[in-house]
């Protein structure tokens, strides 16, 4: 009865080697694809901030000309809109460290505030050194973020008229590292024109353009 009572103790004890043996197997891993992740992140990050260092910047608003767009800078007056952009931008950019992220500004009814906040939000993202940003307007906006373009090409004529290359339709802006696909100066079609063919071939190109991983 002893010698089964060793051998049971044996098995138990062998059992319970091979459990920590694999859970430190696994802990290794672990702690080897962490590592690897996070090296990649800087890899990436290196080279977007060196891309992002050549990129075009033909002309910068100054202080009066963020305002008259309604832009909300870091030493705004406006401590609230600071802090709600600042927080709603970590939330983003810690939820997919190192990597992209696409974010669809919306409203419930007619008012400008969505094209407002979409504005600000692009532009805040576009504050960090090492990221860019793309804002695509959806619906027409009194906003003139492109400089003294009087009609700008943008996502109407690309969609409505079928003569641009995608290339011709992302402008820079007046903040750096801030481009923009305007609506355009084609007649609105109503919302239809999101599931465009057109539509879907504009969204391919602006997610190799600016890939999310």
């Amino acid at each position: 009865m002893s010698d089964s009572f060793g051998r049971a103790l044996m098995k138990v004890g062998s059992s319970s080697q091979s459990t920590a043996l694999a859970e430190n197997r696994h802990d290794n891993t672990l702690a080897q694809r962490r590592f690897e992740y996070e090296d990649g992140i800087i890899v990436r990050s290196v080279e977007a901030r060196e891309q992002i260092s050549r990129m075009d910047q033909p002309f910068v608003f100054t202080r009066e000309e963020l305002a008259e767009q309604h832009i909300v800078t870091l030493d705004d007056a406006n401590e609230a809109a600071q802090l709600t952009l600042k927080d709603i931008r970590n939330r983003i950019t810690l939820a997919r460290p190192g990597l992209g992220a696409t974010t669809l500004v919306t409203s419930v009814g007619k008012s400008e505030q969505s094209s407002y906040f979409a504005r600000n939000l692009a532009a805040i993202m576009a504050g960090d050194e090492n990221r860019t940003s793309l804002l695509i307007e959806a619906q027409p906006s009194k906003a003139q973020l492109y400089g003294n373009v009087e009609k700008p090409i943008g996502l109407s004529d690309y969609i409505g008229k079928d003569d641009y290359q995608v290339a011709t339709i992302i402008h820079p802006t007046g903040i750096p590292r801030m481009r923009v696909i305007p609506f355009g100066s084609y007649e609105f079609m109503g919302y239809e024109y999101l599931r465009s063919t057109q539509m879907r071939i504009m969204i391919k190109d602006v997610t190799r353009r600016y890939p999310r991983e």
